[in-house]
């Protein structure tokens, strides 16, 4: 992963980290974005930006 912050906005980047803490700090992001009927690549940059930020980390997302 690059340290480059993906295109993203603020309420992206919550999202994400309300997803994440909803599901008890641990998801699978492309079971997730078939939950909740997202494209895998509208929900990737917000993971991304989480992860680059260090609020979230490895293979699937958890929460720090």
């Amino acid at each position: 992963m690059s340290l480059h912050l993906p295109n993203v906005n603020f309420s992206q980047i919550v999202g994400v980290l309300e997803i994440v803490d909803d599901h008890k700090g641990r998801v699978d992001v492309a079971r997730i974005a078939s939950e909740y009927g997202l494209d895998i690549d509208e929900l990737l940059p917000g993971v991304e930006a989480c992860q680059v930020l260090g609020f979230t980390s490895g293979e699937h997302t958890r929460k720090h």
